[in-house]
């Protein structure tokens, strides 16, 4: 896994053999964990700064991922790095929620 700048939110194993790691610039991504083959990704449009969850109900499995931007480490990217920092919105944010198949 390469990362264009280091993630700020946390990462999170499944007993599934699955990674879920939310970087900066607001894609979630999946992986393999032992082969660290991406599966999946999905660019939920704002960064991630914050945690990852897993849990159950109903008999599925979920994903609920924090996006938003704006920290203390977070506010330094724009001068850090610049785009796409300097253009998020970093007054906004959502919990954004997937089913495991």
């Amino acid at each position: 896994m390469k990362f264009d700048e280091p993630p700020l939110a946390s990462v999170l194993s499944t007993a599934g053999n699955l990674v879920f790691v939310p970087d900066a610039r607001g894609t979630l991504r999946t992986y393999n964990a032992t082969t660290g083959e991406e599966l999946w990704s999905h660019n939920n449009g704002n960064g991630h700064n914050g945690g990852i969850i897993s849990y159950r109900a109903g008999g599925k499995q979920y994903i609920a991922v924090m996006t938003g931007w704006g920290s203390l480490v977070g506010d330094e990217y724009t001068a850090l790095f610049g785009e796409p920092y300097a253009s998020m919105a970093n007054d906004s944010g959502a919990i954004v929620v997937f089913a495991l198949p």
